[in-house]
């Protein structure tokens, strides 16, 4: 028997399972049960044209990362097909990056990142729903209230994201069913709230 142990990713409303093979699986959303309201969930899924989905992992991740990868890509295409919502696969790999215009589509993005060190292993997958801006700043607040936030502002708006860790004493590809159960339920997760936020 391999010993394994829990890392815990984040505080709040974490879910763990182990297989009972050595490994330990933790999970954490911010999602519905996380820091952002479902009022601001639902505000900030509204109102996209579709998805935009892309899975990468670290040139340095092993096997058992793109193993996951290839297994999420195929989950999030039968989700959205099933959830009749417009979806584009875009290329994945070590270091791929989405394209720079989505067509009003949200990002939804799956990074595993893999690491062994001697006899031990781990690999965490963050999956993310997130925008990008160039132009952004606070509409909320007047223009002495914005100071800073006044100037426009470029980066990525994060609307969402769930992660997931696991830690083996072995090899590291007997993480890949346990992480990617776990990131099926967290792009699950991901195209209820979507579907609820067209409503």
């Amino acid at each position: 028997m391999l010993a394994g142990m829990v890392i815990p990713v984040f505080l709040l409303s974490s879910a763990s399972s182990s297989s009972g093979t050595g490994q330990a699986i933790t999970s954490k959303g911010q999602g519905k049960a996380g820091n952002f309201l479902e009022q601001d969930i639902k505000k900030n899924l509204a109102g996209w044209n579709g998805i935009l989905f892309h899975c990468r992992f670290n040139e340095t991740s092993n096997r058992a990362a793109k193993k996951i990868c290839e297994k999420t890509q195929a989950t999030a295409a039968s989700l959205a097909g099933e959830s009749k919502i417009p979806f584009t696969n875009a290329p994945s790999g070590p270091g791929s990056t989405l394209p720079g215009k989505a067509d009003d589509a949200l990002l939804l993005e799956v990074e595993v990142m893999g690491t062994q060190t001697g006899s031990s292993a781990a690999i965490c997958a963050h999956t993310t729903g997130y925008a990008l801006y160039s132009d952004a700043v606070e509409a909320s607040l007047t223009k002495q209230e914005r100071r800073g936030k006044a100037m426009p502002r470029s980066g990525e708006l994060l609307v969402w994201r769930q992660s997931v860790i696991g830690t083996v004493s072995g090899n590291p590809n007997a993480l890949v069913k346990g992480i990617s159960e776990g990131v099926e339920q967290h792009l699950k997760d991901f195209f209820a709230d979507y579907l609820r936020a067209q409503r």
